[in-house]
Parts: structure tokens; C-alpha cells; sequence
């Protein structure tokens, strides 16, 4: 096997270098009696891409690079109108177009020309269609040669742009048929450049591949769509050069986030997850009711209040580095919300500065970053606590004297309700940022009795009326809001089949939610991680995970970090290791890395690297 991914790799090396790894192109001819060669087509079952190529040599390549082969496409004539092959390497896709003014704008607008991939046949040959989808990230344009495939494509939501060129005709009553003149297909509509969504600038590495294909979205799985190929050789921006696996940069530098409003793709692109516990989820009955008045300091006041340092660029660096391209930001919104008493909701300025500081690193750093409401469900000894020394009025009603929202059905409007004021101004306040950035919608929501951990029929119901109430929400802010993935949490966080089960809303966005658990162990995982996914009723993930410090040796808890990752790799479920910035005691203490000193050592154990290393294969 290693020596098929050194093929690979010295393959796709030449290749990018310029050279070619195919001989001669050999005309063979069709039942046309046209001289012609055979389109290949391939899928990055990760991204949804369809690679076409006429090079064996490529085709070989992309296939031991993890690519999946879908044999032939069709046959293309060796001389007609030249098909011209291009590359977004933001974007992740491939792009086929016989039409020289399309070329020349994608080109200004980013993509790379990567030449000629093969010519197209008279008007009197196989239709081959184009259809796009430019909501998705990468992968948004299909080719189909027949009238059934792209109608299905339709029905999915796909955009019909029209006939795209032309393949060499199977059968013809004119057996010594020369290959016809060059005629041009019909102009395709659109024929402007598509929209590229941005990708992170920096490079990426390539992106963990889940154990078993997943189907790319809107794609059918059967009838190979036809597309095109180049004759030159290019090779995908995006192929990975040797095994479907993360390669290892630096240590285990994390591959890029790649922006995406399609839920299984953010969550094939996500690596190992980390929470910045601790920190802007801090509260304070003392705090909140000080007569102080707001200050410069807000923001830095409560993201140290728990014992947790300021925030630096270098630890958000270290843990891209350590392997970490996720992060989930706690955060409690309710004492920094300023209510002018009239129902006018805005954040404390100076809270967001700080908040926005840290997620712009990460979000900068091309990481994922997670945004919740975290202790705004507990932790209220009474409404009033809801406001500080100098806003002027309070206008919350309180589902209990101490929650903003529980399941109760006595209160469950008020609870919507505040949800809704609660979501729409943090939604307003980052519907400028791409789709790294997810929003989740509550954390470990009860009922009013905080003690009853098991969810009745009725709590069930009523999670997804809270749930429907942040969809709604966020929605109607509009701008990236609108299509952006967001995260919906189980009752109590549980990874109960029961409760993952009964979790659903409507969405006016397609494929767009994810759905969350938490899970503390002191043991192994088991098969957990295979439980929890056939379960879920969208796309999952772990939002915290954890193994305390105090109740094993280090060696002890990494080895169960490995076996974690294990799972989280084999079962294609991104896990987020719960730190609380403690590294040492008996209460709780379940920190990875000493955010003081960047130390991951525990007893002169590594314990991120060692499961870095088990998801990374290192």
C-alpha cells in the first residue's frame, strides 16, 4: 500500500510540476466512426467536486489519493471546439466551459485557466448539461448526459445554466462519419462569473476524509454525471497526495475551515474541537449586582473572572498548531445586554469589543469558531440581576426567578420570547462573518427543576419550540444569517437516543443545521460514537467532551484521548474537548494546556499530542 501512495504522490508531484505522466493521446474511434478518447470522471466525496480526465495517469493518481472513480463519462472527440477546464482553489470546485468570455471573467474573478481539457462534438451529438448551485462551498456545478439526471438535479433545487457542450454520439447510420465542423454549443445562462465565496488565504492542509464516503449533498447517487477534461494534465488544487488523512505540517498543524452553509460539509471539515471554558461564560451574583457602573474593562472583568488569563493570539496559534481547527466560544449574554427599558436590546460595547477581539483571532486563523448562550438558562437569583448600575430599565420576563428559559410549559412564551430578543441582537451583531462561524443555540436547557436530568414527552416537545425560536430568530436578521449552519443541543445536552431523536425544527435553509450532545466519560468510548450517529437526525457532534484530570494518571488519560479521537475520526463526529483552564485539583480540572505558559505537559505527558496523534495517525 505504500507504494501505491508513493505512485500516487510522485504522480500528482510531476503533474503539478508541468509534466505529463500519459502517453500519446490514441484515437480510437466510436460507432460514429470519429476518432475520440475517453472522459473519466472522478469525486472528492468530501467537497462533491467531479474532477474530469482524458490522462490515465491523473485518474490513477486522484484515485489512490482518495478520489472515488466513476468510470467513464463519455468519449469526447480528439478535434472540435476546445473545452476549457478551470479551478477555484477557494472554493474547492472545478469548472468546464466552451465559452471564452465565461473563461476570461472566472479567471479575473479568482479561478485558476488550467487549459484545455478535452473538445466538444457538433450540436448533433450527446447533450451534456450544466447545472449550479453557488449556496454551496465547494463542488456547486454537475454535468449530466441525459434529460433524467438533470431532471432530478432540478427537483433537488439545482439551477439549470443550460446545455454546456456536446460528447461523441454513440451510434450513427453513417458508419465512416469523419469528426464534424466545429460548431459552438448554445450560450449557457448565466454565462457571468459565479459568486466565489471567499476561503482562508492561508494554506490549507488537506482536510480529514470520513471513514465511509458520505454522498455529497444534492448529488445523485446514481447515473455518473458526465463532465469535462483536460487533455493537459492538470491536477485538482484540492487532491490530497497521498492518503485520505490530514497531513502533518507542523507537529499536526489543523487544516483551514473551509465557509460552507451545508451542515455535513462543515462537519467533514471539522478536525478536533476545543472549548474556551471558563472564560466569557463566567457569572457573578457579586458583579452583576455591584453598584459599578459599566466599564473599559467589562469585557476583560468577566473573561478573568474564573481564573482564566486574557485571551492571546499565541494560544489560539498554539492550538491550530496542536491540531485543534475548532473552537467553541461559551458565552453568557444576559448581563451584558442593555435594555433601555422600552425593549430596545443592545450588547455592553465594551463586553463585545473583548468577545469580538477572540473571535476574530481564531476566525482570522481560519479556525471554526461556535458562539452560544451558555448560563443564561440558571444562575439568576432574581430578574432584577438581569441589569447593572446605569441602564435604565429592565423590561425581561423571567421563565422562573432564576431562568431566562427552561422547558416548562407554564412559561414556555416567555421563555420563546426571550430567546428570540436574546438571539436576534447577537445574530445582528456577527451576521457579517462567513459560515466559519456557527451559531448554537442554548446549553444543557431544563426544566425549572434543575435536578431532573431525565426528559419527559412534554420537555421533549417544548426543547423544539425553544429551538424553533433561535431558527427563527436568527433567520430573520437576514444577511449570512440566512443560510448560516446552525447548532441545535439535545435536552440537557444528552446524548439520549430518545431525546436526539425528538430533536427537530424547521428551516427556511437547506441542510443547514447541525445537532449537539455532551459526554463525560471515565471510561473508554466503546461504540458510543457509533450510537450517538445513528441516532442524531442531522449531522452531529460532541460540543463537550471530557475526562478529568484527578481521576486518572496522565498516562492514563491519554491513552482514553486517543481513543476518543479514534472514534471521532472513524464515526466522522467532531469532538470538543471541555477545558476549564484548570490543569491541577480536585475540582473538576479538566484543562489541556496551560493557557499561562502554552504548556500541554501533565506530568510529562503530552495528552493533546497523544490524541492528536491517534486522529492524525502520527
Amino acid at each position: 500500500m505504500r507504494n501505491k501512495k508513493a505512485l500516487a504522490a510522485m504522480a500528482l508531484a510531476v503533474i503539478m510540476a508541468g509534466g505529463s505522466l500519459s502517453p500519446a493521446l490514441t484515437a480510437v474511434p466510436t460507432l460514429a466512426g470519429t476518432p475520440s478518447t475517453t472522459v473519466w470522471r472522478l469525486e472528492n466525496t468530501k467537497t462533491g467536486d467531479m474532477l474530469y480526465t482524458t490522462s490515465s495517469a491523473e485518474r490513477a493518481a486522484v484515485k489512490l489519493a482518495g478520489w472515488k472513480d466513476d468510470g467513464t463519462a463519455w468519449r469526447a472527440p480528439v478535434s472540435g471546439t476546445p473545452i476549457w477546464r478551470l479551478y477555484s482553489s477557494r472554493k474547492g470546485s472545478h469548472l468546464y466551459t466552451d465559452d471564452a468570455s465565461e473563461k476570461d471573467a472566472l479567471a479575473k474573478a479568482g479561478w485558476n485557466v488550467e487549459g484545455v481539457g478535452f473538445n466538444s462534438y457538433g450540436t448533433d451529438g450527446i447533450k451534456i448539461y450544466r447545472l449550479s448551485d453557488t449556496s454551496r462551498v465547494s463542488g456547486e456545478y454537475r454535468y449530466a448526459a441525459n434529460t433524467t439526471l438533470r431532471d432530478q438535479l432540478k427537483k433537488k433545487g439545482w439551477t439549470y445554466d443550460g446545455v454546456a457542450f456536446y460528447a461523441v454520439p454513440k451510434e450513427t447510420k453513417s458508419s465512416g462519419k469523419t469528426a464534424p465542423a466545429v460548431t459552438k454549443a448554445p450560450t449557457k445562462t448565466p454565462t457571468k462569473a459565479p459568486t466565489v465565496t471567499p476561503k482562508p488565504t492561508a494554506t490549507t492542509a488537506p482536510t480529514k476524509a470520513p471513514t465511509s464516503a458520505p454522498v455529497p449533498t444534492n448529488t445523485p447517487t446514481s447515473t455518473p454525471v458526465p463532465t469535462n477534461t483536460p487533455t493537459s494534465t492538470p491536477v485538482p488544487t484540492n487532491t490530497p497526495t497521498s492518503t485520505p488523512a490530514p497531513a502533518k505540517a507542523a507537529g499536526h498543524m489543523a487544516p483551514d475551515a473551509v465557509a460552507s452553509t451545508d451542515a455535513q460539509t462543515v462537519i467533514d471539515h471539522m478536525t478536533m474541537g476545543w472549548n474556551l471554558g471558563n472564560t466569557f461564560d463566567a457569572t457573578s451574583d457579586t458583579v452583576r449586582q455591584s453598584a459599578l457602573k459599566r466599564t473599559a474593562n467589562e469585557g476583560t472583568d468577566y473573561e478573568t473572572m474564573w481564573g482564566s488569563p486574557v485571551v492571546t493570539e499565541s494560544l489560539i496559534k498554539s492550538l491550530k498548531a496542536k491540531g485543534f481547527n475548532s473552537i467553541r466560544i461559551p458565552v453568557t449574554w444576559g448581563h451584558h445586554l442593555i435594555d433601555d427599558g422600552h425593549g430596545n436590546v443592545t450588547v455592553s460595547p465594551t463586553f463585545l469589543k473583548e468577545l469580538k477581539r477572540v473571535v476574530d483571532m481564531a476566525y482570522n486563523n481560519n479556525m471554526y469558531v461556535i458562539l452560544n448562550t451558555h448560563h443564561d438558562a440558571s444562575n439568576y437569583s432574581s430578574g432584577k440581576t438581569m441589569a447593572r448600575a446605569g441602564d435604565t430599565g429592565l423590561t425581561w420576563t423571567m421563565a422562573t426567578p432564576y431562568q431566562l428559559w427552561t422547558t416548562d410549559s407554564a412559561t414556555l412564551d416567555a421563555s420563546c420570547a426571550n430567546a428570540k430578543r436574546f438571539w436576534t441582537v447577537i445574530a445582528n451583531e456577527f451576521k457579517g462573518y462567513d459560515g466559519r462561524l456557527l451559531f448554537e443555540d442554548y446549553n444543557e436547557v431544563l426544566s425549572s427543576n434543575r435536578n431532573n436530568w431525565g426528559a419527559t414527552e412534554t420537555d421533549l416537545k417544548n426543547m423544539n419550540r425553544l429551538g424553533q425560536a433561535f431558527v427563527d430568530a436568527v433567520r430573520a436578521t437576514g444577511g449570512n444569517n440566512a443560510n448560516r449552519v446552525l447548532i441545535l443541543q439535545t435536552f440537557g445536552g444528552e446524548a439520549d437516543p430518545w431525546q436526539m431523536r425528538s430533536l427537530k425544527v424547521n428551516d427556511s435553509a437547506r441542510n443547514a443545521v447541525i445537532e449537539e450532545v455532551h459526554w463525560y466519560s471515565n471510561g473508554g468510548v466503546a461504540d458510543k460514537f457509533s450510537q450517538i450517529k445513528a441516532k442524531a437526525n442531522y449531522p452531529v457532534l460532541i460540543g463537550e467532551f471530557g475526562y478529568s484530570w484527578h481521576i486518572s494518571s496522565a498516562q492514563k488519560l491519554a491513552s482514553l484521548y486517543s481513543d476518543t479521537e479514534k472514534a471521532s475520526r472513524a464515526d466522522n463526529i467532531p469532538v470538543f474537548f471541555w477545558d476549564d483552564a484548570k490543569i491541577s485539583g480536585t475540582d473538576n480540572a479538566f484543562g489541556l494546556i496551560d493557557r499561562k505558559t502554552l504548556s500541554y505537559n501533565k506530568s510529562g505527558v503530552d495528552v493533546a499530542e497523544a490524541a492528536a496523534d491517534a486522529y492524525y495517525g502520527g
